[in-house]
């Protein structure tokens, strides 16, 4: 018994007084790890795993002294977010921040460790159909574009839910969105009609959308020998400042008119987290 106490004390004195080192005898720091000798041990280091939905069950918990800690997130929330843990959207490594002040004055906010890729670049040709929203934008019915199998694919289906791209992490973003019907080139629009493209955005916890960008799809006439004929497709290139969790939906408003005379749609969509 008296070997054990004295093991005991000897080991909580080396971890207050020496530095720790594991498959090494000489660490360079508090805690330095060496990779195994032995090929059948892995190597690596493993960090708490939960989910956000358990990890939100102790927010109370988390403040100053908790600030640095990390944990690994195995699934994404489930339920609507607390504002510590708003940014967990996907799972992935994340480090809790505990100065972190909320515009409620409140502190502390879980931070993803490394980014998601998301990036990607999607085009779909023909066969895309277009279902309203039941919201109207600019004074005309929000048509919603449904994403095919092949947008989806291209995607990533982690970031598209209920024909919605789901953003990843908070930041700037870069959107290249064009939509086209039939050719490009219609004599049937009339000069009355405001057909455009809208990027709506909801909030995470939200239902009701918002119009986030739009621009005119008949915004041009172009003259062939006697006539004139009106474009029928439309591009939107912007910077927009969006936040983890917000859900974008890709559509037209109809500015008046049946668009089904136009023809058949084809779209291009990319996305790029800048910052």
């Amino acid at each position: 018994m008296k070997t054990i106490y004295f093991l005991i004390f000897g080991l909580l004195f080396i971890n207050i007084k020496s530095q720790i080192g594991i498959n090494t005898q000489k660490p360079l720091a508090n805690l330095e790890v060496h990779k195994s000798s032995l090929i059948t041990i892995p190597d690596g280091i493993i960090p708490p795993r939960t989910t956000a939905d358990s990890l939100k069950m102790k927010d109370q918990l988390y403040g100053s002294p908790q600030n640095g800690a990390f944990i690994h997130i195995v699934a994404p929330l489930s339920s609507p977010a607390s504002p510590k843990t708003q940014n967990m959207t996907s799972s992935g490594y994340y480090i809790y921040d505990a100065h972190y002040t909320h515009a409620d004055k409140t502190k502390g906010l879980w931070k993803k460790m490394f980014s998601d890729p998301s990036a990607f670049a999607a085009k779909g040709v023909s066969g895309l159909s277009l279902v309203s929203s039941g919201t109207e934008f600019l004074g005309s019915d929000f048509k919603i574009l449904q994403f095919n199998a092949q947008l989806v694919q291209e995607m990533g289906q982690e970031f598209v839910k209920d024909n919605q791209y789901i953003v990843p992490e908070t930041g700037l973003y870069m959107i290249n969105y064009s939509l086209r019907f039939g050719d490009g080139l219609t004599k049937d629009i009339p000069a009355s009609a405001k057909p455009g493209l809208v990027i709506s955005r909801t909030s995470y916890a939200g239902k009701v959308p918002t119009l986030l960008d739009h621009v005119l799809l008949a915004n041009g006439t172009i003259p062939v020998i006697a006539t004139k004929v009106s474009l029928t497709e439309g591009r939107i290139d912007h910077i927009y400042n969006l936040k983890a969790g917000e859900k974008l939906n890709f559509g037209i408003v109809t500015g008046g008119m049946d668009l089904s005379v136009l023809g058949d749609i084809s779209t291009e969509i990319s996305i790029y987290k800048i910052r």
